[in-house]
């Protein structure tokens, strides 16, 4: 009954079920799983700095089309508004991180000043040096700042520092040890 029509089509269907449970399985080995992705805080802040950027486009027009205020002055005010909101977000909903407000602010804007002077270096450098659009510059210069960002927030602007009473205190050993 090897051979019969009803046989190859369990095999086939079989082949297909098995197929399914390995990709299944690989996906889940991994960690490829929706999910692992939807906790990622790498994608929290992809999305975190979508809306910072959003909101920032927002008031800019609101400010400058709605209002009437001057563009310089539209742009600064939009600017400070969103660095609070995207410090918010950030904190909040990426990282998650339960630091010290007046420590990770500072960090933050400390970070905030170097990726300033960092991105009007690489928008000039592209721009005035090797001749590319505004556009294109300003392109770079954020993928740059987006990449490195994203580890110097979680590594040091939202990363919880221990206390003086944590840092002293002595380690617990568990009857595992």
């Amino acid at each position: 009954m090897t051979g019969s029509p009803v046989s190859q089509s369990w095999d086939t269907l079989g082949h297909r079920s098995i197929r399914r449970n390995r990709l299944r399985g690989l996906w889940q080995r991994n960690d490829l799983s929706i999910s692992k992705l939807l906790h990622s805080s790498a994608l929290r802040y992809l999305v975190a700095g979508g809306l910072a950027f959003a909101f920032n486009v927002l008031l800019l027009n609101i400010f400058r089309e709605v209002v009437g205020i001057p563009t310089s002055l539209s742009a600064l005010l939009a600017f400070w508004a969103s660095f609070f909101f995207t410090y918010s977000l950030q904190r909040l909903f990426a990282f998650r991180s339960e630091a010290s407000v007046r420590a990770s602010l500072f960090r933050y804007s400390a970070l905030v000043a170097f990726n300033s002077v960092v991105v009007a270096f690489i928008v000039t450098v592209c721009h005035d040096h090797f001749g590319l659009g505004l556009g294109s510059s300003q392109l770079i210069a954020t993928a740059s700042t987006t990449v490195w960002n994203y580890f110097a927030y979680k590594g040091w602007v939202y990363a919880k520092r221990p206390s003086a009473e944590e840092a002293q205190a002595p380690a617990e050993v568990t009857a595992d040890e």
